[in-house]
């Protein structure tokens, strides 16, 4: 794994709400039933520290029920933990093998009050105020999508990053037992290998799959991104329902909007030769994911990303109703220049991790006008 250079994962966006309401396939048309929606972000704090640690790799940002902003620091297998004014309240975890500490983080998880780190074939607990609880070894190492809670977890053996296919298993983590719910078709990350380098790329131009999960009825919603539909599956992975856009175009990519992605990665790719990133970019998809992530608000509507390759400082907002009704086209613009690398949204608030066009990087706050509940 340590020869392995994985960057840019924007995958894996998970979120809750009722599940009610839906009981057949919705298409709809490209056009909204009700227009453009003005989302008027208004920027409430940016930090590019956390007490005396510099924001530099960040793996994941969850939002608390109680609006406490959870922020995973994998430069130093680190966690910030921050008020929604912007106070930095305090950071736990650091980088080792002992207990409290973490070999290598990628993720975390907010479940039944507690925060849960993957490890390496372990996974981390801490309580919502950075006390460490215990560790637990697992027998293989997984990627989750999402903790149900504290025992149970919807993910994917890491073995299956190179299959076809990939097996989404419930796993209960007390009794050690797991239970096939889907199996989904694999993004394929490019692979390179040569002049002594072995790489694998995961970027922003990939198709990628959403798995997310409705709390209180226990289905899942699974969508690809290379079609623009969402459907409901139970718990056993039977289909139910869904809902579907139609007739948008995905926007289409030159080699120099690739390269321009490439750059936006410097620090990580500033070994690797130019004509080999040129070589790797021709072999890239020609056209961009239709989204990239997907959140929901109190009244249960959904909110899809589709943030653009080439404008990457403009998130596209599509927004459905919990029946699965299009209803507004909307965006948010960022900080003209700039790409967003994390993002969470819980509500009205938006917390999103950039870099700006001279490589700073900075922690952003943004509350939202949202549509009223009906």
């Amino acid at each position: 794994m340590k020869n392995l250079i994985r960057i840019g994962i924007f995958i894996g966006c998970l979120f809750f709400s009722t599940g009610r309401g839906m009981a057949q396939d919705v298409r709809n048309p490209a056009t909204p039933r009700h227009g453009e929606w003005s989302f008027a972000p208004h920027l409430e704090w940016e930090t590019d520290h956390a007490g005396d640690d510099i924001l530099v790799d960040i793996g994941a940002i969850r939002i608390h029920e109680q609006g406490r902003i959870f922020v995973m620091n994998t430069r130093i297998n680190r966690v910030h933990v921050f008020d929604l004014q912007g106070g930095h309240l305090f950071s736990f975890a650091r980088k080792g093998e002992g207990p409290g500490e973490i070999k290598e983080a990628f993720d975390l998880f907010l479940a039944d009050d507690r925060v849960i780190v993957p490890d390496m074939n372990r996974i981390h607990y801490f309580s919502v105020k950075g006390e460490f609880l215990k560790s637990v070894r697992t027998t293989e190492m997984f990627l989750p999508y999402f903790f149900l809670d504290e025992h149970r977890m919807l993910g994917y053996p890491f073995s299956h990053l190179r299959r076809e296919t990939r097996t989404v298993f419930l796993y209960d983590l007390t009794s050690k037992q797991k239970q096939e719910v889907v199996e989904i078709p694999a993004v394929k990350p490019l692979r390179y290998s040569g002049n002594g380098m072995r790489l694998m790329l995961r970027m922003p131009f990939e198709v990628s799959e959403e798995l997310v999960i409705v709390k209180n009825s226990g289905d899942l919603w699974y969508g690809y991104a290379d079609t623009y539909r969402i459907q409901r599956l139970g718990v056993s992975g039977k289909n139910r329902s869904a809902f579907s856009l139609d007739g948008r175009e995905r926007e289409t990519l030159s080699v120099p909007d690739k390269l321009k992605v490439f750059d936006r990665f410097a620090d990580n790719l500033q070994e690797i030769p130019r004509n080999i990133l040129n070589e790797i970019a021709e072999q890239l998809p020609d056209q961009a994911p239709f989204f990239h992530r997907i959140f929901c608000d109190a009244a249960n509507r959904f909110y899809v990303m589709t943030a653009g390759i080439k404008r990457s400082h403009v998130v596209g907002v599509d927004i459905f109703s919990s029946q699965g009704k299009y209803l507004y086209r909307g965006h948010i613009d960022l900080e003209p220049g700039c790409f967003w690398n994390k993002m969470a949204m819980k509500d009205h608030h938006l917390v999103v991790f950039i870099e700006d066009r001279d490589g700073e990087k900075k922690l952003v706050a943004y509350t939202l006008n949202l549509p009223e509940a009906s």
